[in-house]
C-alpha cells in the first residue's frame, strides 16, 4: 500500500468486476502496496469525483433514483448525531479560495498493511503525519510529504519527512459547486460514486472521500451530513477512539466485514476523523480491530505547493 487513498482505490477497481467485495481481497491488495521499512512514501491518489455546476442538476433526478424506494427505516439515534453534525459544520467561518491557491490538509494516519508469512496474511502496521498540497483548480502540480512517527499518535518523528510531487492537471481541490441541501447532496453521493459495493455503502464511502480530500464550504459540508443520515443501513457507534486518541461518536455502515465509521466530538459534534474496522477475524486480527484510521489536523489555503499555513 502506497498511502491509505491508493489502497482504497486500488481496492474498488477491483470490486468492478467482484459482484459481492471480499474484504480478504482488498486486504490482499495492501500486500501489495505494503510500505516497506525504507525511505520511500509515495504520494497520495486523489479519489475526488468531477463536481456539478450546481446541486440544481442532480435534484431533478431524485424522484427516479433506484434507491429510494422501500428503503429501511433511518435510525433515529443516527440521525440526529449526523443533524447535530450539520448545525456544527454551518458555523464554521468559511475560507477564501482562488483557483490559482492550494487547499493544504495536514492528517494523522494510522493503517494496516497485510504482508504473506508462511502462507498466511499477518498484519503490519504503520503509522505517521500526511501533508499535501491539492491545487485548488486542479490545474497546478500539487505536493505530498510524509513523516512517520511512534505509536500511539501524534507520537514523536521516527524518519525524516519523504516528499513527493504530484501531477497535474488533478481534480479540484476545492469544489464550489457542490450541492449544499439534503435532497440534493443525497443524490450526488450515489451518482458520483464509482466501484460495485452495494450503491448505499458506496455512497457512504463516497461521503468519506468528500470530506477528506476536499476543502467543502460549510453548507456544503453540512449537507453531506444530512445527506448520510438518509442513507439506509447507518447506525451508530458509541466510544469511537480517531487515531490520536479523541473519544467520540461514530456513524458507521459495515457490509463485507468491514464498518467504515466517520466520528464526531460527542460535545460539539465536529467531525474529528474516520476509521475502518474490522468485524471479523482476520489476518491474525480480532474481530473489532482498527484497519486503517485517519484524523484531520489543519486545512487551510495556501499560495504555494509545500507553503506552511501563515508563513
Amino acid at each position: 500500500m502506497t498511502d491509505l487513498t491508493d489502497l482504497r482505490n486500488f481496492g474498488r477497481d477491483l470490486d468492478e468486476d467482484i459482484p459481492v467485495p471480499s474484504p480478504a481481497l482488498r486486504h490482499r491488495v495492501i500486500s501489495t502496496f505494503a510500505e516497506p521499512p525504507g525511505p520511500a512514501r509515495p504520494r497520495r491518489t486523489r479519489t475526488r469525483r468531477a463536481v456539478i455546476a450546481s446541486g440544481v442538476a442532480v435534484a431533478a433526478g431524485l424522484a427516479t433514483a433506484p434507491w429510494w424506494g422501500g428503503a429501511p427505516a433511518i435510525d433515529a439515534q443516527a440521525a440526529q448525531i449526523l443533524d447535530k453534525a450539520a448545525v456544527a459544520a454551518r458555523r464554521q467561518t468559511p475560507l477564501a479560495v482562488r483557483p490559482s491557491q492550494f487547499v493544504f490538509i495536514s492528517e494523522l494516519m494510522m493503517y494496516a498493511g497485510i504482508n504473506d508469512h508462511n502462507g498466511k496474511p499477518v498484519a503490519r502496521f504503520y503509522q505517521g503525519q500526511l501533508e499535501s498540497w491539492y491545487s485548488a483548480s486542479g490545474a497546478r502540480k500539487g505536493l505530498t510529504r510524509w513523516q512517520p512517527r511512534s505509536a500511539p499518535l501524534p507520537g514523536h518523528p521516527t524518519g525524516r519527512w519523504y516528499t513527493t510531487p504530484g501531477g497535474a492537471p488533478n481534480a479540484p481541490a476545492y469544489l464550489p459547486g457542490l450541492p449544499t441541501t439534503a435532497d440534493a447532496m443525497l443524490v450526488y453521493l450515489y451518482q458520483h460514486s464509482t466501484g460495485s459495493n452495494p450503491p448505499d455503502q458506496q455512497a457512504f464511502i463516497t461521503a468519506g472521500d468528500l470530506i477528506r480530500d476536499n476543502y467543502l464550504r460549510p453548507a456544503a459540508l453540512a449537507a453531506v451530513f444530512l445527506a448520510v443520515a438518509r442513507i439506509p443501513g447507518v447506525s451508530v457507534v458509541h466510544g469511537a477512539v480517531t487515531v490520536d486518541g479523541r473519544r467520540g461518536v461514530a456513524v458507521q455502515r459495515t457490509f463485507g466485514g468491514d464498518s467504515q465509521q466517520l466520528i464526531f466530538d460527542p460535545a460539539t459534534h465536529a467531525f474529528i476523523g474516520e476509521r475502518e474496522v474490522t468485524t471479523r477475524p482476520f489476518a491474525q486480527l480480532k474481530a473489532g480491530a482498527v484497519l486503517d484510521s485517519t484524523a484531520i489536523l489543519r486545512i487551510a489555503i495556501v499560495n504555494e505547493a509545500g507553503q506552511q499555513p501563515g508563513s
